[in-house]
């Protein structure tokens, strides 16, 4: 293309506002960038000002489609996600199409920065001067990346697979019927039970995910076989969401005005405090691997990185409220919910904390 292009679509390097809605541009963000008159506009405004006409009928020479007929997909896409009107795709600056497929050589993500191998799925132009990898793409448009409890459902069929051949190893005639007639360890029954709990929550927390509400499921914490269940990114904070299927009232016990030891948590009569510091763990390690965005971004301080823990079906008391042990957030499925749905105050930019969450933390 001769001289310099109308429109640049770019990840913003300071802070600005959109010239069409007036909406903050916080540092990082993607946006459009107008050289000729050196203003940024959002990418729900698009690139240009002229108003959508509307539709035009379609012509008499030429057949209507019927609503029966089939359609088939196009094999390309536009990036960032939007068609502009018949009238004004004349005067509207091109945009850079990017077809999904498989890489001929090897380039980084032009959002995460993730470094993509040859033969690797992802978005990109011929010339791969411009390529988005699946999931950065995945968190621009549904807002919600990883399947919630594949973790767990894994491990499950792991040590299941490996009772069985135990047994069977060790009964070589009776051994189907020893597994038909008995019940499986506690061991292999609670990664079940856990998975279950992990898919109920992470649908509906799929459901409340948005433009302001980031969600990733089932991230491996690095040189660790431990993950986190649960990632939520708000204008406010990073949420680490640990859910657990236990049976039982959960209860915190000490740690009053007349009690010398610390706060613990209990769950159906059992000391449970483990699960809290369990949280704090990967609350830790969240910090460490989002420490450098701070001066990437021009940040006065990293993102605030909070823990808790949902417990799913357990019993809370008839006015009990959300609690605090430690610092862990300590509550239900529906209590968090509306926690990180009230959190919009804020000014993180949270597209691009989840992005680098899921570079770095891949999924398990």
């Amino acid at each position: 293309m001769e001289g310099p292009k109308a429109v640049k679509t770019m990840r913003l390097r300071y802070d600005g506002a959109c010239a069409g809605c007036e909406t903050p541009q916080p540092a990082g963000t993607r946006a459009h960038y107008l050289p000729a008159t050196k203003t940024v506009r959002c990418l729900d405004c698009g690139p240009t000002d002229a108003p959508p006409d509307p539709p035009k009928p379609h012509a008499p020479d030429r057949p209507v489609p019927s609503s029966g007929a089939p359609v088939h997909a196009p094999t390309f896409v536009a990036w960032p996600p939007e068609t502009p009107s018949d009238a004004a795709a004349s005067t509207a600056p091109a945009e850079t199409l990017l077809s999904q497929g498989v890489l001929s050589r090897a380039a980084p993500c032009g959002d995460c920065g993730r470094k993509l191998r040859r033969g690797a799925e992802a978005l990109h132009d011929q010339e791969l001067t411009e390529v988005l990898c699946l999931e950065c793409v995945t968190l621009d448009t549904v807002h919600s990346l990883g399947t919630p409890g594949a973790g767990a459902r894994r491990e499950h069929a792991r040590r299941l697979d490996r009772h069985q051949t135990r047994v069977r190893t060790a009964h070589p005639r009776l051994g189907g019927v020893i597994l038909a007639l008995a019940d499986d360890p506690q061991h292999v029954r609670a990664w079940q039970t856990g998975a279950v709990g992990e898919e109920e929550f992470g649908r509906r927390l799929s459901g409340c995910s948005g433009p302001r509400l980031k969600v990733l499921h089932d991230r491996k914490l690095p040189r660790s076989s431990a993950n986190i269940d649960h990632l939520a990114v708000t204008t406010e904070a990073v949420w680490i969401l640990d859910t657990k299927r236990y049976k039982g009232k959960v209860e915190t016990r000490g740690g009053g005005l007349l009690s010398s030891r610390p706060p613990e948590l209990y769950v159906g009569g059992r000391n449970q405090t483990k699960l809290v510091e369990s949280v704090k763990r990967q609350v830790e390690t969240v910090q460490s691997l989002l420490s450098p965005l701070a001066s990437e971004l021009g940040m006065s301080a990293p993102p605030e990185v909070r823990g808790a823990l949902v417990f799913i079906n357990a019993e809370f008391g008839l006015f009990s409220t959300p609690f605090e042990v430690d610092g862990v957030w300590v509550g239900w499925g529906k209590a968090i919910r509306k926690r990180l749905g009230d959190e919009t105050a804020g000014g993180l930019p949270g597209d691009v904390i989840a992005k680098r969450l899921a570079r770095d933390l891949r999924a398990d």
